[in-house]
């Protein structure tokens, strides 16, 4: 038995048997079972400010009905734990299933009208959020400009450096100013629908906070929407079907009541996220990542008017 296990059992889950490694982009996730084959999930965490954020959220979103994994408590009274210098915090496994798949099957509007209702349900709990400090303000527009499209010049010989210099110039004649006047607070920040939970077509759960920050708030669902989009950006009949699918979901999430500087503007949130992975791609040099961004980024502009010219919201 290793010595994770068994602390793990001493702290007030002695039923738990099995503990496995969960393939994950940080490779700090396991998954635990017990005897009665319940499942648990136990991450590692950077430190225990970070964590005390988590908890407090996930306590609030919890008591506002939002389906949610609150860290379980130990028999020590706390919902941490240390050990060989690691801090862990056990989640328990929320019902369904992730809704990542079949995005361009026939029932794909329904889909997309639900993925944009679930993070309106979850906005509308987040935008009253009180407890705001130590999290980290996305100033998106300064950042794109001063930070991502300086970056992805270096890469001259590697990108189309025609299409960064069109989104530089289109960011900084119409976004810089419009960005002030966007609606924001915290956002979830990696909300692609493997995030998003789903049983007998209801909403079971949203999971991962560990990016959160006060932004945009239109971010959440447009990444959403491009995470969907980025899935079959080599395919021409679901590019044509995304169109329909960002409609229906954006359509999901106008139960915010969304501004029309929002709508404007939504066009420049969608390159933002593809310029943000296309320098993500570059600094854990996977090119061939940044390059698939960058063909998204190129046929979203594109498209652009087909896009804003179907939004009907």
């Amino acid at each position: 038995m290793s010595d994770l296990l068994k602390y793990i059992k001493d702290i007030g889950f002695e039923n738990v048997v099995e503990i496995e490694d969960v393939k994950s982009f940080t490779g700090k996730v396991k998954v635990l079972k017990d005897l009665e084959d319940k499942k648990y999930y136990l991450k590692e965490k950077d430190n225990i400010e970070l964590l005390n954020r988590e908890y407090k959220l996930m306590k609030y979103l919890s008591s506002k009905d939002i389906p949610v994994a609150v860290p379980l408590k130990n028999k020590l009274g706390d919902y941490y734990f240390k050990i060989n210098e690691k801090i862990y915090c056990l989640y328990p496994k929320l019902p369904g299933n992730s809704v990542d798949e079949k995005h361009y099957k026939k029932d794909f509007l329904q889909r997309g009208k639900f993925l944009g209702e679930s993070v309106a349900k979850l906005h509308n709990a987040l935008k009253d959020y009180k407890y705001l400090e130590g999290y980290n303000e996305s100033q998106l527009a300064k950042g794109i400009l001063e930070c991502i499209i300086p970056e992805l010049y270096k890469y001259n010989d590697k990108f189309d450096i025609k299409l960064i210099k069109t989104m530089e110039k289109e960011f900084e004649k119409n976004f810089v100013k419009a960005f002030n006047l966007l609606p924001k607070h915290l956002i979830h920040r990696d909300l692609h629908p493997g995030n998003i939970l789903i049983k007998d077509n209801k909403l079971t759960g949203f999971v991962d906070f560990d990016l959160v920050l006060k932004s945009v708030r239109i971010f959440d669902p447009c990444y959403c929407a491009t995470s969907i989009l980025i899935s079959g950006i080599d395919d021409k009949v679901k590019r044509n079907k995304w169109i329909d699918i960002f409609h229906s979901l954006m359509n999901g999430y106008s139960k915010v009541g969304l501004h029309q500087v929002e709508i404007e503007n939504i066009m420049f949130i969608l390159y933002s996220i593809e310029l943000i992975y296309m320098n993500f791609s570059i600094s854990i040099d996977d090119i061939g990542a940044a390059k698939c961004n960058e063909k998204t980024l190129r046929w979203l502009y594109t498209n652009r008017e087909r896009i804003l010219g179907r939004l009907n919201l």
